[in-house]
Parts: C-alpha cells; structure tokens; sequence
C-alpha cells in the first residue's frame, strides 16, 4: 500500500480486519445483532459483496475490497457510527457500476431514502453524448459534490483516500492524473468542510506516490 510511515500505525487496522467475521464482530461494539442498524449494514454488505463478486479492479483484487475498506476508514479511522453512512459507504459503486440494475429506488427500497440520497452525492453522473471522461469528472466535483453536504464530502474523501493508498499497475499519467484531480477537485472541498485529519492524510499519500514516481520507485500492493 502507498502509506507513508507517519500513516502507518493509523491504519493498521487494514492489515488485521480482512473477512467478513471481523468487519461485523466492528460493527456489533456499536449496533447489537438485532438492531434495525446492524441489519441495514448487514444488508448493504451482502448486496455490494453480491454484485461486485465478479468485478476485479486494475491491480487484479476483488472490487468489493474497495468497499470494504471505506467501510473500515470511515468506521475506524473517521469514527462513524452512523448506520445509514456505513451503508452508504459500502454501496456507493453500486448505481454507477450497475445503472439500470442498482437505481436509487432499488437502493432505497433495500436500505431506505436516507441512504440512497447519500449514495446520489457519491455517484459521477451518465456520460452525456459527445461528453468525455474528463468533462464528467469536472461537471461531478464542480456541480453534485460541491453542493454535497459534509459527511457525503468525508465519505468522498475515504473513497480517494483508500483509491490512491491501492494505486498502483496504472499508467504514470493516469496516476498523474488522478493526483490532479485530487489536488484540483477534493481537496479544497475537505478544506471548505474541516475535514483536516482526512485532508492530511490524503496529502501525506499524495507526497508519497509522488516520490515513488520521481524516483521510480515499484508500486507494491
């Protein structure tokens, strides 16, 4: 992982919670087995670890890991309890990878309004015609998450955070590029908000990743 050593001790907690058992053994210090809470995290669990079974990303692991460790950043890390938000957080990739099949009414349906209007903050808009990918990135930050409230801009944050702490089998300059966007896009965003552990954290992997690749330094997962 691209975690620097100050970072380290920090997110130890990656490195010891990696199954199912010890992610919900988390959740129950703080949402008993039959609490609605524990419940909804149980269900947005198995909906994402279901849809996502067959999806790898670039670095060849399974996609749902993803999920699954910004639900622990989030839990852990930014210490938040809130049912909804852990749920949202687990199944933020849902309506942009599955559009037709995860729509915000069948999340809502399956976890409740409260999370599928937090899942909306942390979903790129389609792909109009003759839009590319980088005009879609520019429309998200500067239209749907600027005007996001500021949990939705710490989950977004968690979801950068743990994004570039996996980069690694890209393209220099994809890597490049999604720094910049970081750097132009989210950053004053967490600063606007006050989100300063999340903010320095994010620059302290930026600054790493850097220094990998000015110095052409191997990305290890």
């Amino acid at each position: 992982m691209n975690l620097p050593d100050e970072l380290r001790a920090d997110f130890d907690f990656l490195l010891k919670i990696k199954d199912r058992e010890g992610f919900f053994d988390l959740i129950k210090t703080t949402h008993p087995v039959e609490s609605p809470g524990y419940g909804l995290i149980r269900r947005a669990y198995n909906d994402a670890e279901e849809s996502h079974s067959k999806r790898r990303r670039h670095s060849g692991e399974r996609e749902f890991r993803h999920l699954f460790r910004c639900a622990l950043i989030l839990r852990i890390y930014c210490e938040v309890v809130d049912p909804d938000d852990i749920a949202a957080m687990l199944e933020h990739d849902l309506p942009e990878t599955f559009r037709r099949k995860w729509t915000y009414e069948r999340i809502a349906l399956r976890s409740n309004d409260a999370v599928a209007k937090k899942v909306f903050y942390l979903t790129k808009p389609r792909q109009r015609r003759g839009e590319t990918k980088r005009e879609v990135e520019r429309r998200y930050y500067r239209g749907q998450l600027a005007h996001a409230p500021r949990m939705e801009i710490m989950k977004k944050g968690v979801d950068a955070l743990d994004n570039l702490i996996t980069l690694w089998k890209r393209s220099a300059k994809r890597i490049y590029q999604k720094i910049n966007d970081v750097l132009q896009y989210l950053l004053p965003l967490l600063r606007k908000h006050r989100l300063f552990k999340l903010l320095k954290a994010i620059q302290a992997v930026l600054k790493c990743i850097r220094h990998k690749l000015q110095n052409n330094i191997a990305f290890a997962y």
